[in-house]
């Protein structure tokens, strides 16, 4: 009897062991990313909490009107998983330009926060997720894939 219990509770415990994390689990963290946008990309670092918020450190560079463009921000948001955890639903909350590089001519970040801030504040996206201990894959609705790395 005492063997079969023994058996039962080692069985038991190999089960509960061997199961897979979560799709959230696996999220969870701070993951480099890296996204094409416009006529430039978009890298940084993207930090998921269990509480559904994520805080972004983010750069971009690229080309406006013939003029490199570089720009620097910081930013939050929240998140949720849906369509049973196979799409990451996210909201940017506050994204603030801490510095920003047109050509030769660096602009002030109050100015570009001003024109750039209003029009990212409270946009909102769902992406297909495919994640593993060590990448994130999301493909926006119009393809654009974000890659991210530990």
């Amino acid at each position: 009897m005492k063997r079969t219990a023994f058996g039962f509770a080692a069985t038991f415990l190999a089960a509960c062991a061997s199961t897979p994390p979560t799709t959230e689990q696996l999220l969870l963290g701070t993951w480099k990313c890296e996204a094409p946008i416009g006529s430039g990309a978009l890298k940084g670092d993207v930090t998921y909490a269990a509480d559904g918020k994520s805080t972004m450190k983010v750069a971009f560079t690229g080309d406006m009107a013939g003029a490199k463009v570089e720009a620097v921000g910081e930013g939050d948001a929240t998140w949720a998983l849906v369509e049973d955890n196979t799409r990451l639903e996210s909201k940017i909350g506050n994204l603030t330009i801490t510095s920003v590089k047109m050509g030769d001519q660096v602009i002030a970040p109050a100015m570009a926060q001003a024109m750039i801030g209003p029009m990212l504040a409270g946009q909102s996206a769902v992406s297909a997720i495919k994640v593993d201990a060590k990448t994130l894959t999301l493909t926006a609705t119009d393809g654009t894939v974000t890659s991210c790395t530990r």
